[in-house]
């Protein structure tokens, strides 16, 4: 028995240590898949470092996860934001992992973003100056007014919102196919490994489907 856990955590050691094999894999299925569609869609979404009730004694992650709130549970969390740019049809592009305090806005530039491409965001990309800054290096950046109440444009905000809900779909397959809101790992470096495999298995199963005959994202038509 002694001889099996050992060796199960050298294969485990040596499978994170090919991070950046994977990231490589990943990025040329995701770039068959996307092609050369100028559109890509932006969106994040929380993972926690821990339960809320324990994030100021909690150990793992010290000065690297923070505080930061998360709109759709509506309520504060503390650990990073998992940033996201896919295609139209939700396939994984582009993926940088933060604080959880570091904005959406902030955080897009890192993204990768192509010269001469169309980038879809929600309310929360809002920004005239942002948007100018992009616009300079060859990328239009869309996104709906910040406040929707005061929005001046609500149809064309339906609009970008009709064709931005594809990251969604993705980011709902992450959370609960693949559990990636739930922190298993006790540092950063297993965390970020544990999130590659995670991408490119996701995006695996998208170029399985498509070569199917499926929509990329029909993951359940796959399974079938």
């Amino acid at each position: 028995m002694k001889c099996v856990r050992r060796d199960r955590t050298t294969f485990t050691r040596q499978a994170a240590n090919l991070w950046h094999v994977k990231q490589l894999i990943q990025q040329r299925l995701a770039q068959r898949l996307a092609g050369d569609d100028p559109l890509w869609l932006v969106d994040s979404l929380p993972i926690d470092a821990c339960q809320f009730a324990r994030a100021t004694f909690c150990q793992r992650f010290a000065g690297q996860a923070d505080y930061g709130y998360c709109h759709l549970r509506k309520r504060t969390f503390y650990g990073f934001r998992l940033h996201l740019r896919t295609s139209r049809d939700g396939i994984i592009l582009g993926y940088q992992l933060a604080s959880a305090r570091a904005s959406e806005k902030a955080v897009l530039p890192e993204l990768g973003l192509p010269v001469g491409s169309v980038g879809i965001g929600d309310r929360n990309y809002w920004s005239p100056e942002l948007r100018q800054r992009l616009t300079a290096g060859g990328v239009t950046l869309l996104a709906p007014y910040y406040h929707k109440s005061k929005d001046p444009n609500r149809k064309q905000s339906a609009r970008l919102s009709a064709v931005r809900y594809r990251i969604e779909t993705s980011n709902g397959q992450l959370a609960e196919r693949y559990g990636i809101k739930q922190t298993c790992a006790k540092d950063l470096w297993h965390l970020c490994h544990r999130i590659i495999r995670m991408i490119l298995s996701h995006t695996a199963l998208a170029f399985l489907n498509f070569r199917a005959g499926h929509q990329p994202m029909q993951f359940d038509a796959l399974a079938a």
